[in-house]
């Protein structure tokens, strides 16, 4: 969001022409996320990364998933994301068919699906998927199982389990590296998220009221046309369900960009969650995406 928006403030207001961008497990616009129970770009942006999620775990029988090649696995379903799927949310009351199609996908219930009209909560599909075995998925990696602490409980509530969980390693390394290698001295705290800071922040876009959501896709499409030579690269995990991936995908297709420009935009998806990079394969494959990348730019 920030790099997207950074973009075009450079050219506009300081004269500075980025050659490229690399943003890593983005939002473009906070609707796709956040949009409410009768958005319906939300849904259809979470579903191949359920079907991904389900087939990491053996639940779906519809989607075999290849780890080195995620989207090669989920074209079928993301084809049926915005034909069949989106369709059916928007038609208010699911068919008997459509139900059964998405449960098969999705690996859920037809109850679960019908109750919901199909909408189904990251929230509630990690508590879901694994219920009968009493495990917990993480939001931002949804192939990392962890013990439910509250089973009763359709929805989880509270931290993310696989998060507070990395918060000691990564903040100690960090206060290591800056202190150790960096040779910065502070007696200041590192905070890994600073929760005054996320709790002020204004998410809605306070430039056409507070209806709207905050997006940053009109200044990316604003950054490209000034700058034709410019290229973009947007990368995401596969199982991330804080940021799918095909959220970005969508965004892409709706910016309806120039043909002279167009093919200056990518998208990569990668095996893992937000931070696929913790995963030693999507490391590597995002090193040398991102080699190829800079050589090409540079």
């Amino acid at each position: 969001f920030r790099v997207a928006r950074l973009s075009r403030r450079l050219q506009a207001d300081y004269g500075i022409a980025p050659s490229g961008l690399i943003l890593i497990s983005p939002v473009l616009d906070f609707s796709f996320i956040w949009g409410g129970e009768y958005s319906l770009w939300p849904w259809v942006s979470l579903l191949p990364s359920y079907a991904a999620v389900a087939a990491i775990h053996q639940r779906s029988d519809q989607v075999d998933y290849i780890a080195d090649r995620p989207r090669d696995t989920l074209i079928e379903v993301e084809r049926f994301a915005l034909t069949g799927y989106l369709s059916g949310l928007a038609a208010g009351t699911p068919e008997p068919d459509w139900l059964d199609q998405v449960s098969n996908i999705i690996a859920l219930d037809k109850d679960t699906l019908q109750r919901s009209t199909g909408r189904i909560s990251a929230a509630r599909f990690v508590k879901t998927l694994l219920a009968d075995q009493r495990r917990l998925l993480s939001l931002y990696d949804g192939s990392i199982t962890l013990i439910d602490p509250d089973p009763a409980k359709q929805f989880m509530s509270g931290h993310d389990l696989y998060l507070d969980r990395l918060n000691a390693p990564v903040t100690a390394a960090f206060n290591s590296y800056v202190r150790k290698h960096l040779t910065f001295k502070s007696e200041l705290p590192y905070l890994l998220l600073n929760k005054d800071v996320s709790s002020a922040w204004n998410w809605r876009s306070g430039i056409h009221g507070q209806q709207g959501f905050a997006e940053a896709v009109s200044d990316l499409k604003l950054a490209m046309s000034l700058n034709p030579d410019m290229r973009v690269k947007i990368v995401h995990g596969v199982f991330d369900l804080v940021t799918p991936y095909f959220a970005s995908e969508i965004l892409i297709r709706q910016m309806a960009l120039d043909p002279k420009i167009s093919r200056n935009i990518e998208l990569n998806v990668y095996h893992g969650g937000h931070m696929f990079y913790f995963h030693q394969d999507s490391l590597n494959a995002l090193y040398s995406d991102a080699l190829r990348f800079y050589k090409r730019n540079l």
